[in-house]
């Protein structure tokens, strides 16, 4: 059934899909090659991510968290280079005084400057991210290092292998996320 993938299309035309929302882009060929490979079987259990036009289920590769971002940050770009994984900071950094990861105050999107923006759409890429957007039961100090975004079990399990030996916590979570406009 299409209808979920045409609800989620709308949601994007209606508000329009900034930088910050866009979906997976060309990231390493390992990855890359990773997830194609796994599609080659389609998962109906994850056909229909979409709950709504506002929410859709997602797999998220939670390589490790904690509340040092930069403890975070270093083993972020530890498993960029070993794993060849491309980093998006989606223009954030860590503001120490906040205490959190927000867009940088001289972004072009006025709105989210100096606040979090979250990643919440299908990506490979590695971020560092607040595990609350992934996790409601988790206090908002913590942090986590995203080893991507999937709309597939099998293709973030294809992932969570590849990092398992640079990340031995490593996990994949299913989680329900805000796909709505944030402006």
């Amino acid at each position: 059934m299409k209808k979920p993938v045409f609800i989620l299309a709308l949601g994007f035309l209606a508000c329009g899909q900034s930088d910050k929302q866009q979906g997976p882009a060309s990231a390493t060929a390992a990855v890359t090659d990773t997830v194609a490979a796994t599609n080659t079987v389609k998962d109906t259990a994850t056909e229909e991510y979409a709950i709504d036009d506002q929410y859709a289920n997602f797999y998220v590769v939670i390589a490790d968290t904690g509340k040092n971002y930069y403890e975070l940050d270093k083993k972020m770009y530890q498993i960029s280079k070993t794993l060849k994984m491309e980093v998006d900071t989606m223009n954030r950094y860590y503001n120490k005084d906040k205490k959190e990861i927000v867009v940088k105050e001289t972004d072009e999107d006025e709105m989210y400057r100096g606040e979090y923006f979250p990643r919440r759409f299908p990506s490979t890429h590695l971020s560092l991210e607040h595990l609350k957007i992934y996790n409601e039961e988790t206090d908002w100090p913590t942090m986590v290092l995203v080893g991507g975004i999937y709309e597939s079990k099998r293709e973030a399990d294809s992932v969570l292998n590849l990092l398992k030996p640079q990340a031995s916590t490593a996990h994949v979570r299913l989680s329900k996320l805000y796909v709505g406009c944030m402006h």
